[in-house]
């Protein structure tokens, strides 16, 4: 009987032994089921935050990309409002032609631009000249002359008959008095102005513009904004002509 209590006592110690372990057991699985629970979650937030992040790339990307496009769309804007205005200058008032300071001048006999200055306070226009020889011909007074082109590349020789022939006051050598310039007519365009006027040979090599124009070409056909330049087109010369030297004979009647 007393084997038997030591025999039950040492089974219920055994028995409450094991319960113990088994909840010790259950205490951890229970732990380790609520680790894995965290570190799903956590790799779920991970993620997440991966697929924000990329989003926020992607809307980064985009907005360089549109960046580059409006900087691009700036620059055409820019040049293109500095064409705009560059084209739609003002170049006719009324009947009237608007000149620049300066301007291009097509002298037609020699198929030739010039540079020319707009003067309104000469009354003749003036185109620099080189090699003048007074001549008769039929008995009539003529004049003999050549023009450099602006590249200096070829000169030209024109005989016109003269208009009149000016006196011209020396200022910068006054020891030589007056000098006798022949006047002529050319046929010139500017513009849309295209007209027969009077120039006063001279030599203007010294000078930065190689064609005066005068009131007299200007008047009641032009008005003159001293604040630009260029206003007209230079005219476009047709590639058919040639540059090689060569005498032109102008007739001015009719």
């Amino acid at each position: 009987m007393k084997l038997n209590k030591i025999t039950l006592f040492s089974i219920l110690s055994i028995s409450l032994l094991s319960g113990c372990i088994t909840l010790n057991n259950d205490d951890e699985l229970r732990q380790i089921k609520s680790l894995k629970n965290d570190l799903i979650v956590a790799q779920k937030e991970t993620e997440k935050l991966q697929n924000s992040l990329k989003e926020s790339q992607k809307t980064l990307q985009e907005s360089q990309s549109k960046t580059v496009e409006l900087n691009d769309l700036i620059k055409k804007t820019k040049r293109s409002v500095k064409t705009n205005f560059k084209s739609k200058k003002t170049k006719r008032v009324a009947d009237k032609t608007i000149l620049g300071q300066n301007e291009w001048v097509y002298v037609s006999q020699i198929k030739e631009n010039y540079r020319a200055r707009i003067d309104t306070g000469a009354t003749t226009s003036s185109i620099s000249a080189q090699d003048i020889e007074i001549f008769e011909r039929d008995g009539k007074r003529w004049v003999r002359f050549n023009l450099i082109d602006e590249n200096d590349e070829c000169k030209q020789t024109l005989e016109t008959p003269v208009i009149r022939m000016v006196s011209i006051i020396q200022s910068n050598n006054s020891s030589k008095g007056n000098t006798n310039r022949p006047v002529v007519q050319l046929h010139v365009r500017m513009g849309d102005i295209v007209n027969k006027t009077e120039f006063t040979l001279t030599d203007r090599q010294h000078m930065q513009y190689p064609v005066l124009i005068g009131r007299s070409f200007l008047q009641d056909v032009a008005l003159v904004d001293v604040g630009a330049t260029y206003i007209q087109d230079k005219y476009k010369i047709p590639k058919s002509v040639s540059k090689q030297s060569k005498k032109v004979r102008v007739n001015n009647e009719g």
